[in-house]
């Protein structure tokens, strides 16, 4: 897998990263972001780890932005997962480990983070820590590409110019039972707002071109 494509899934420059503090100087909108990483915000924590991997508002340090996105791994976070993922298969902060690195993205599969979910057809793509298999790349291609991912789409296309008719059903079908095996879950019910909300921002998205370093529901 090229480090070109994991670090377009690490991050896309953390042109969100700062959304939510648009209206105040970084530095106070940072002050306030670690601190509800501090009381156990997960997306606050997703964001420190992505500002620690990035160097934006706080010192470059791929060993904090792993132990902040352990951090957010540890409440069930599918884009930390996904992102400890890529640091594994990187060697980034964490030793280089490819079989640790489908661990996590399993992991952030289940959680229904489609990166995760890509990487896994990546893998299965290239047979790295797993066996080369074009009907297992295709279907987790699939699955990201029924959940949004439109890069995941045009994947699974290329994919299966190379798949007999009878592999795409099976790997259609592999699909459909892994969806019902792990539905996704619902969203919380409303509740009435009795107050200031937890810090909250859209999920980071990873730069195609950072330099190489050995990436935040």
């Amino acid at each position: 897998m090229r480090p070109a494509f994991l670090f377009m899934l690490l991050g896309l420059a953390l042109v969100t990263l700062h959304h939510a503090y648009a209206d105040m100087p970084e530095s106070a909108g940072m002050v306030i972001m670690r601190e509800a990483a501090e009381k156990g915000d997960v997306k606050a924590q997703n964001m420190v780890a992505n500002a620690y991997f990035h160097g934006t508002g706080l010192p470059k340090n791929p060993q904090e932005a792993v132990r902040w996105w352990r951090k957010a791994a540890d409440q069930g976070s599918g884009e930390a997962y996904s992102l400890l993922g890529t640091m594994s298969y990187l060697g980034n902060g964490v030793p280089k480990d490819s079989s640790e690195a489908v661990r996590w993205w399993t992991k952030g599969a289940e959680k229904y983070d489609t990166d995760a979910q890509s990487q896994l057809g990546y893998a299965y793509l290239v047979g790295d820590a797993v066996p080369r298999n074009f009907t297992m790349a295709y279907m987790w291609f699939n699955i990201a590409s029924v959940n949004g991912d439109k890069a995941a789409t045009k994947s699974r296309d290329s994919v299966s110019q190379g798949m007999a008719a009878d592999m795409i059903s099976e790997a259609q079908a592999l699909g459909d039972e892994w969806m019902l095996a792990h539905p996704k879950a619902l969203p919380p019910a409303p509740v009435e707002n009795k107050g200031p909300i937890a810090i909250s921002a859209p999920k980071p998205v990873k730069p195609e071109d950072e330099e190489e370093p050995a990436k935040g529901h």
